[in-house]
């Protein structure tokens, strides 16, 4: 059709000459012109927002349904499994579509998402009582994969922002549900392919300058299954000086000194272009970001991407997961992808473990106070995006009851081990106790958020909609007893609104203050000035309920968010108290017991068993010992028939470092554990032939991965080396390597 168009401009053109087309004529602009009456003016409005979100699928509202058209509609339907319908356009013909309510939007979303898509979210921005012809609409959200909410997943989503230039590589990442953005910045590209591989990343942000670089950097084998989607992004927001201008603003600072990241500027470019980010996508200021810090690994032991994989450290979670908060789930994962090296803040941990196991009246309590306490954090962050919903205020307000009750019962602990800590916020919780009902309704809670006598006004209005039946009976009878007319009636009708109607046999009987509305066959409908003034307010007291509140809730959320670096720290709390009454029910099991952590390098472990294997296995699990050092025992080579257990053995002694080193108790009859700095893992014959590389080429990049890497207290695990090649060749590079560890002394299990 385009091309007719031009055709038809280019024939116009050869007639007229040029003298009626030379002031700024452009094809493209001829084209809207020659098309502008062909389509509705709501197809304009609809086309004319498109064209500013090309790589998004539009949500277009109408009514109480969420409208896609032409190649959105065709690519929607076939994701979401929805009817391709069509519409009129007007004299262009008719267009394809489909639609989804409103209300029901957020699995269609996510399916959307989840395929990599991007949506932007077009509501209605005036009252349509008040628009002059049709209603304004515009994007007031944009969901990309790095920045939806997952509702039904308490696991991270992180939107990682790159800045790369000569001099190195900014790196920031930030879980728009936690609101902290963190940051650093390396010499080198090749350095932040392992952070990223095991960071759950699912957008990366990037110059539109440097996209060759980045689509480059993410074609490594260790990231191009992530399927992470890269968005690239307008150059001028990473420019240091504009970053630092907007942290600055947004954090209320002078300078950045404080954040420890002043001399760093590619990571204040990286993060400033984050944040602005968040901010354009959700067309909110985004007050929930209240953090930045240097994001550094000195403190946690460093598990290789090949480690994480080849112990199975997800299911090594699930095994262990006793919490009962999605904060708690979150930090548990966290803890055990990042065990500490520094033998005193582990010891801190197993005594919090160890206290609560010892205490069954304190752990029943806190099972009842964790139950059912939402994702306070994701409350948060849809207040600060302004997509929340009332249930968001409710959700805080059921948390913040908690506090007082939790204080309490950690008390007795809390002189003992700091972790257990509990910071209450009295003002806040005063005023959602004081402000939000407790009794609010789940689904269509509008009129009903408002606790009564928190304000006069509203408590009045909904005083008239809750009684007016009374009122009105109370009234009848009133006029029934004035009149002595027995057969007076006082009704409603949606054309006429309230009337006293009285028959024609006793109209004579009428007050004179009785103002004639409506004539009927048997009868007279009047009104009196009390009555109308009853009409007035009961036909605004709805709107102004909802006015009122929606003002009401308005204050309530920006107060919240006042409070915003408060209730982060208190979910932080409350997630840290869930994930050690977790590892208490775990310490609770028969065998498990709290390992000795030192800084010798002595590992040691007596009738160790595997956590996962053992609750899975069918068959009684048979203990192991293990004994590693730098000294004699630095190398074990480990023989034996297939299916004796090699594998379970070199794996388990890494998973029991890990949970030690998290501050868990572990399934042994004794153990003692020199810390651990990095975990390296060469597991499995396998290819990956999506990265280009063969059995031996992984197995040769895992392996070089380890040597190129390895410290005098890392714990390296081997199994199977030299099994993509040659028999020969296969011996040569295991006896090599074996060689090598055993000459640098490295605890290694092979």
């Amino acid at each position: 059709m385009y091309q007719n168009y031009l055709s038809l401009a280019r024939f116009l053109w050869c007639l007229v000459g040029d003298s009626h087309f030379s002031v700024c004529f452009e094809w493209d602009l001829w084209y809207k012109y020659l098309t502008m009456e062909k389509t509705t003016p709501m197809l304009r409005q609809y086309e004319s927002i498109k064209s500013k979100h090309k790589d998004c699928i539009l949500f277009f509202r109408l009514g109480d349904f969420y409208e896609m058209f032409y190649d959105d509609a065709k690519r929607a339907s076939a994701i979401l499994d929805l009817v391709l319908t069509s519409r009129d356009s007007g004299k262009s013909g008719r267009i394809p579509m489909c639609g989804i309510p409103y209300h029901a939007a957020d699995p269609y979303i996510a399916r959307l998402i989840k395929s990599g898509l991007k949506v932007a979210i077009c509501e209605q921005v005036e009252d349509p009582a008040l628009a002059k012809g049709i209603v304004k609409r515009d994007v007031i959200r944009v969901i990309t994969t790095g920045t939806y909410i997952d509702e039904n997943d308490p696991s991270n989503r992180y939107l990682l922002s790159l800045y790369l230039n000569k001099k190195g590589v900014g790196i920031a990442f930030c879980d728009p549900v936690e609101g902290n953005i963190r940051t650093n910045q390396y010499d080198e590209a090749n350095r932040i392919i392992g952070l990223i591989s095991k960071l759950p990343v699912y957008e990366c942000l990037f110059p539109v300058s440097e996209e060759e670089k980045v689509r480059e950097l993410f074609k490594h084998p260790l990231l191009r299954t992530k399927k992470v989607t890269l968005s690239p992004y307008e150059d001028w927001v990473f420019n240091s000086d504009i970053a630092n201008k907007s942290l600055c603003e947004h954090f209320s600072t002078h300078s950045l000194k404080g954040f420890g990241i002043v001399d760093i500027p590619l990571a204040v470019s990286s993060s400033g272009a984050l944040l602005e980010y968040l901010k354009q996508m959700n067309k909110q200021p985004c007050r929930h970001i209240d953090r930045i810090s240097l994001y550094t690994d000195t403190d946690y032991v460093s598990i290789s991407s090949a480690a994480l994989r080849g112990l199975e450290l997800d299911e090594l979670i699930k095994t262990i997961d006793n919490t009962l908060t999605p904060l708690g789930r979150r930090m548990l994962k966290d803890w055990v992808y990042h065990p500490l090296k520094s033998p005193s803040p582990i010891l801190q941990r197993q005594q919090a473990v160890t206290l609560l196991k010892s205490d069954e009246a304190i752990r029943r309590e806190l099972q009842q106070l964790l139950h059912n306490i939402p994702d306070m954090e994701k409350n948060i962050s849809r207040l600060s995006f302004g997509i929340s919903s009332a249930n968001d205020l409710l959700a805080l307000r059921n948390v913040l009851t908690r506090i007082p009750d939790m204080q309490k019962t950690l008390d007795p602990l809390k002189d003992k081990n700091p972790l257990f800590t509990i910071e209450d916020l009295p003002q806040l919780r005063k005023l959602l106790e004081d402000a939000i009902s407790p009794d609010m309704p789940v689904t269509n809670s509008d009129g009903k958020v408002v606790r009564p006598g928190y304000d006069k006004g509203l408590d009045a209005l909904r005083d008239i909609q809750q009684n007016a039946r009374e009122w009105l009976k109370r009234f009848q009878q009133q006029q029934i007893e004035n009149t002595k007319i027995s057969s007076l009636k006082v009704g409603f009708n949606r054309v006429f609104g309230y009337y006293i109607e009285i028959s024609n046999a006793n109209r004579h009987l009428a007050p004179a203050e009785y103002i004639r509305k409506q004539t009927l066959v048997n009868g007279e409908r009047f009104i009196t000035p009390e009555l109308k003034e009853f009409e007035d307010k009961m036909l605004t007291a709805e709107e102004n309920v909802l006015k009122i509140e929606s003002q009401i809730v308005r204050q309530i959320s920006s107060s919240v968010l006042d409070n915003a670096g408060s209730l982060h720290k208190l979910a932080g709390q409350i997630a840290t108290t869930d994930t050690l009454y977790s590892l208490s029910i775990l310490a609770l099991d028969q065998g498990y017991i709290a390992p000795q952590i030192t800084e010798e390098t002595q590992i040691e472990i007596k009738d160790g068993r595997h956590p996962v294997v053992e609750k899975y296995t069918s068959e009684q699990f048979v203990p192991n010992d293990i004994l590693l050092d730098r000294e004699n025992n630095h190398m074990l080579i480990i023989t034996g028939p297939n299916m004796a257990g090699k594998s379970t053995y070199i794996r388990q002694t890494a998973v029991l470092v890990i949970m030690a080193q998290t501050g868990s108790h572990i399934p042994a009859s004794s153990a003692k554990i020199g810390v651990v700095d990095k975990i390296f893992t060469r597991i499995g014959a396998h290819d990956d032939i999506t990265r280009g590389q063969s059995t031996f080429m992984v197995e040769m990049t895992e392996t070089a991965e380890i040597l190129n890497n390895l410290s005098d207290r890392s714990l390296i695990v081997l199994d199977e080396i030299g099994r993509g090649t040659s028999t020969f060749d296969g011996l040569s590079i295991a006896w090599a390597i074996a060689e090598y560890l055993s000459l640098r002394k490295v605890r290694t299990m092979f």
